[in-house]
């Protein structure tokens, strides 16, 4: 499946979710992988750049989140003026990605320059580790 729009509502609408962020001389990049057990994939999103990003969450022993919807949109700045700090909004480019967790076990709003996204197997060492945690 090659359109992010298409993997959001048929993959994401029932994924567990880990999140990682690193840091370095080129910045933030914050990852987001959406584990999807029932067909065995994975969607991999690294936001680049990030702007904002929000995460609400119960505390939880698991280190997966259930998400139950979930968008990944490129949108104008315009249309998220309300969600980016006044300092930065010149800054930025007129097009950034919006990533919106709205229904799961976390709720997570960010907004970030680029992504670079793949969807791939599932390792049986993620599957393991899934396991454990059940």
């Amino acid at each position: 499946m090659d359109n992010l729009s298409e993997i959001c509502t048929k993959w994401l609408a029932n994924a567990d979710l880990d999140i990682s962020i690193k840091t370095g001389r080129n910045g933030c990049v914050v990852t987001l992988t959406f584990y999807v057990f029932g067909i065995r994939k994975k969607v991999v999103v690294e936001c680049c750049k990030p702007t904002k990003f929000c995460v609400d969450q119960p505390s939880d022993e698991l280190p997966l989140y259930t998400v139950f919807e979930a968008d990944i949109t490129r949108r104008s700045k315009s249309s998220l003026v309300d969600m980016i700090h006044v300092d930065f909004y010149d800054e930025l480019p007129d097009k950034l990605w919006h990533i919106n967790v709205y229904e799961g076990c976390a709720r997570i709003n960010l907004i970030c320059e680029a992504i670079n996204w793949e969807a791939c197997d599932i390792t049986e060492q993620e599957r393991e580790m899934f396991n454990e945690y059940k």
